[in-house]
């Protein structure tokens, strides 16, 4: 029986929930009619955290904000005697409902549960539905006329912070209140001052404020410091609260840990898909030798650039199909079966016959198996950026943004560095014909031990709300939003179009370039490619770490100025053949397109709405991804068009003065120093 019951205490908030919504809410906002007792605790908890600037509330709300709301609603029915709790547990006095559709699901849950439990389990249930909770919330403070809502942004309804007339009665705005309370002082019969004990509604409300870190929003450092001891005094006057603190805290270290080994996981997950394109693009002669026909030089070096660059063709497929499973099913079950997608192809490609054994069918099977890789990289192309960029403090996501890219660097060198080291102790004969399969089975050997490592890597289930509330609010938001928000996405897709255009050109295509032109070996050609990669993991963390203090504009827009000043020169100086002079080139490359990558995760997030991001990033990415790996395929033909071997550099001109516009053309600005 126990256990029935706490089955349906565990699920009343999905199920149940979806009746309050369109039933008890439904029917009072189609009615017109105010809801019962506005504003609450938990409506004036979210009013605290309404951002008055940016007109937004936090999409993906952290563990603070979750537990806040869960409190709120425990704190609620508390000062309206339908709950009561001590040291040890909560349990129900008055199970009559409240008319207030959030407060009584959740004292339905607590009048469910034939056991008391304490209060810090009661806050950990609750707040895996505070989502759902703070969507109602919001809906009643724009139906009872305190807040406006257009286009996803919310503003105040009488245009500044204070609460409408309700049923005849004014009530004080509650930032002023929580202010009030932690300042109020009387005069005593001694001419010093008593701190006044203030309303049990305001204990609770600075306890909430205490709890979620509210304080340190609203007040100065100065000021926080000296309110800070009046502000723990108030807080530990309700039960409560000081357990929403402390289930808070565990639940913030708890979720950091998940956060952190998710973000290993996806980095981890990047470093292997980029290996795998190095090595496509890296020895993409021995692949145009094995698996296209021979007397074909052009044909088959087309068609090895062509494998290179089937897995971004299918991502954007991908991204759709796996970002529905993850948001469906489960984040845990999508990433593993992307993790096994990449883990099949690297065993298929490792097992294929070459063009002399199976005719047409090796090309054919090559480029479908990168596809299937392709599908799967395409479902978790941008969720590592996102979780770092919005995991990360406001005065450091450019540094911790720029992690994302150090991990893309990290495959491409680990690949770079294998190729070298092969071309070293082989012969170029024996590079074809091992070195290449050699390559291939390091990749199968990382894609397996991808897989077991994140197959021991099962979510925190809070961690998996927060990322199923992140896809599904994308999701669904997505499509209603897109015609508004075509300009910042197409802003990403500028971006993006010199990010991965550069990045072929500069760091993979360019191994075939300096080969063909005879000057330097496989071996010096790879050495001097990692050489370039190396500074790049360099300068991206350096250049983030830079733009969060002077911007990420000045940063960009000089990056992308020094490709369209400089590609040419560059160019120039890699095709001399002094050794010297191609170091320096490849050198000067890499960083100014570490400068870009290390700034350009932040301010692709910062300009799109939280609502619309996961889901414009992706699709920005994928997009300009497709174009960016098609490069190596335009500048084979291009060159042979044009007979100038040159022709990269204007292509590199070209899509870094797009990328010059598009950043310039922001209207949003990091403001340096903002928190």
């Amino acid at each position: 029986m126990a256990q029935r019951a706490d089955y349906w205490a565990e699920k009343v908030p999905l199920h149940f929930l979806s009746w309050t919504i369109k039933g008890i809410l439904g029917g009072r906002l189609a009615s017109g009619r105010e809801p019962v007792e506005i504003p609450n605790l938990i409506h004036e908890l979210i009013l605290l955290t309404l951002e008055d600037e940016g007109g937004q509330f936090s999409e993906i709300p952290d563990v603070s904000t979750r537990c806040g709301i869960a409190g709120a609603a425990l704190m609620e029915l508390a000062l309206r005697r339908r709950i009561d709790s001590d040291l040890k547990a909560l349990w129900t006095v008055d199970p009559a409902p409240t008319g207030d559709a959030i407060l009584d699901v959740v004292l339905s849950m607590v009048t469910a549960e034939p056991q008391r439990l304490s209060i810090q389990r009661w806050l950990e249930r609750i707040a895996k539905s505070s989502s759902y909770f703070r969507r109602i919330a919001v809906a009643e403070l724009c139906n009872c006329g305190i807040l406006e809502e257009k286009d996803q942004q919310y503003r105040w309804a009488l245009k500044r912070r204070a609460y409408p007339v309700i049923r005849g009665q004014e009530r004080l705005e509650a930032k002023r209140r929580i202010i009030a309370a932690i300042s109020s002082k009387r005069l005593n019969s001694h001419g010093g001052s008593n701190e006044v004990i203030p309303e049990d509604t305001d204990i609770a409300l600075v306890a909430l404020a205490r709890a979620c870190r509210i304080f340190e929003r609203v007040l100065s450092p100065a000021d926080y410091g000296m309110a800070q001891p009046r502000i723990e005094a108030v807080a530990r006057l309700d039960l409560i609260g000081g357990e929403i603190a402390r289930t808070a805290q565990s639940l913030n270290d708890r979720v950091a840990f998940a956060l952190r080994r998710f973000l290993i996981s996806g980095l981890a997950g990047k470093v292997v898909l980029t290996f795998s394109v190095g090595v496509f693009g890296f020895f993409a002669l021995p692949i145009s030798h094995q698996f296209f026909p021979a007397g074909h030089k052009n044909l088959a070096l087309t068609g090895s650039f062509l494998v290179f660059a089937a897995p971004a063709l299918a991502s954007p497929f991908g991204g759709a199909v796996i970002g529905y499973m993850s948001d469906r099913i489960s984040r845990k079950a999508a990433t593993r079966a992307v993790t096994l997608m990449m883990v099949l192809p690297a065993l298929g490609v490792c097992l294929l016959p070459n063009y002399d054994a199976i005719g047409v069918f090796a090309p054919i099977l090559m480029i479908v198996l990168q596809c299937i890789k392709g599908f799967a990289a395409g479902g978790d192309h941008s969720a590592s950026l996102v979780l770092l960029t919005e995991g990360a403090p406001a005065n450091r996501r450019g540094f911790y943004s720029s992690f994302s890219y150090v991990g893309a660097a990290a495959g491409l060198l680990l690949a770079a560095g294998l190729g070298c080291v092969l071309t070293n102790v082989l012969s170029s004969q024996n590079v074809e014909r091992f070195g290449l399969r050699i390559a291939l089975l390091v990749g199968l050997a990382l894609s397996v031990s991808l897989l077991i490592f994140r197959s021991r890597l099962p979510p925190e289930a809070i961690l998996e709300q927060v990322e199923h509330d992140m896809r599904r609010s994308s999701n669904d938001s997505f499509v209603r939003q897109l015609f508004d928000q075509w300009r910042p996405i197409l802003r990403v897709l500028g971006c993006g179009l010199f990010d991965y255009t550069a990045w072929v050109v500069c760091f993979v295509y360019v191994i075939s370039w300096l080969e063909q032109r005879g000057n330097f070996s496989a071996s010096q050609c790879l050495l001097i490619n990692a050489c370039g990669l190396a500074v790049a993991m360099a300068v991206q963390p350096a250049s983030g770490a830079l733009s969060d203090r002077i911007g990420r504009k000045p940063v960009l827009l000089a990056s992308t100025a020094a490709m369209v000043i400089l590609a040419w020169p560059l160019y120039w100086l890699a095709s001399q053949p002094s050794l010297l002079q191609v170091v320096t080139a490849v050198l000067s490359f890499a960083a100014i397109l570490g400068a870009f990558e290390g700034v350009i995760g932040a301010f692709d997030s910062e300009a799109v709405p939280k609502y619309v991001r996961c889901s414009a990033l992706s699709l920005g990415y994928n997009i300009s991804g497709v174009i960016g790996v098609l490069a190596p395929i335009v500048l084979v033909w291009l060159i042979q068009i044009t007979g100038n071997p040159l022709a990269p550099a204007f292509l590199l001109m070209a899509i870094a003065a797009m990328s010059f516009v598009a950043v310039a053309s922001a209207r949003h600005t990091y403001i340096p120093g903002q928190v």
